[in-house]
């Protein structure tokens, strides 16, 4: 039987309007959103659910505050996987990329859910008093590419590589738009990720020091679930509250974690992607890591579709058996 992997992105997968497909049809979505949003509510003073479902908030408007979209991606993410589980289908393993691994660490019962996003908008507060503007950029190309040209590379920090032909460079706002002048003068596919500071790269540093004294109070547990972690590449064992800065600043090693989840938790998977882009299942499938019979889902994507999508993982995981790999 095939294990379920449940997939969460970070930062950059965001947008308004995620998930409103489910908050509005699917109660236990719903129930969970609203009590992760009086959470917030007490500590930022507002309501990210109204924030996010606001209707003059369209889907291609540029949703880019740290200390808003911190707790929405978090809070969608988290309610899916929990909506998902609900609905009977539990997850073996758990991979997290940058800020999904704050939803990792909920799920597995590292810290209670109450306190991990506390501590994720405390950070996000944090960076947006201490930190100047920055971005993420990714780039369509063969990594290589970000050592051969010195406008790249000595105006960024390289974020992390998804597969061998996507990369993310990271770092102060105005010298990612020298980068952007250039890939565009080269003909170089590349996005600008919807975002107001350049995590994983030297210029969310000046957060340090506050960061790490706000770590959560609680002790940390070991994982109930198995997680791969994307900072290490490696299976999350223990969880040092040190990890909850590192994981913001240092780089993200998903090809890494892929290969980890095959070495260390072999057989066949249910890659389930509940980004609320879904662009892990295509970075998964381009990786070519995974057995003939493993299966790639997505639920979220800026199409809606979510309660099909929902539905068809739903029958697929409970009585269609897995052929090739490939995206549903």
């Amino acid at each position: 039987m095939n294990k379920n992997v449940f997939l969460f992105s970070g930062q950059g997968s965001h947008y308004y309007q995620m998930g409103i497909e489910l908050y509005q049809k699917d109660p236990g979505f719903k129930g969970y959103m609203d009590g992760l949003d009086k959470i917030a509510q007490g500590l930022i003073h507002r309501s990210i659910v109204d924030i996010l479902y606001n209707e003059n908030n369209k889907k291609n408007t540029v949703f880019s505050r740290t200390l808003y979209t911190h707790p929405a991606i978090f809070m969608v993410e988290y309610s899916l996987a929990r909506t998902l589980m609900d609905h009977g289908v539990m997850p073996d393993c758990l991979i997290g990329v940058s800020l999904g691994e704050y939803v990792c660490m909920a799920l597995a019962r590292v810290l209670p859910v109450e306190e991990v996003l506390t501590l994720l908008i405390h950070h996000a507060r944090i960076v947006e008093e201490t930190c100047e503007p920055g971005t993420m950029i990714g780039i369509i190309e063969d990594p290589g590419l970000y050592g051969r040209y010195p406008v790249i590379y000595e105006n960024s920090t390289l974020a992390g590589i998804h597969f061998d032909r996507h990369f993310v460079v990271s770092g102060f706002r105005e010298n990612l738009m020298k980068i952007a002048a250039h890939l565009r003068a080269t003909g170089t596919l590349f996005q600008k990720l919807p975002i107001s500071h350049g995590f994983h790269s030297p210029n969310i540093d000046p957060a340090f020091t506050r960061c790490q004294q706000t770590n959560a109070p609680g002790r940390t547990q070991p994982p109930q679930i198995d997680i791969i972690s994307c900072l290490t590449g490696k299976k999350q064992i223990a969880v040092d509250k040190d990890c909850f800065w590192a994981i913001a600043r240092q780089p993200i090693l998903f090809p890494q974690a892929l290969k980890t989840l095959c070495r260390e938790i072999p057989g066949d998977y249910n890659m389930i992607d509940l980004g609320p882009a879904g662009t892990y299942a295509g970075f998964t499938r381009q990786n070519k890591v995974l057995g003939k019979n493993s299966r790639i889902y997505r639920v979220m994507t800026h199409f809606k579709n979510e309660l099909r999508n929902l539905a068809k993982i739903k029958h697929a995981l409970k009585s269609d058996p897995p052929s090739n790999t490939r995206i549903l």
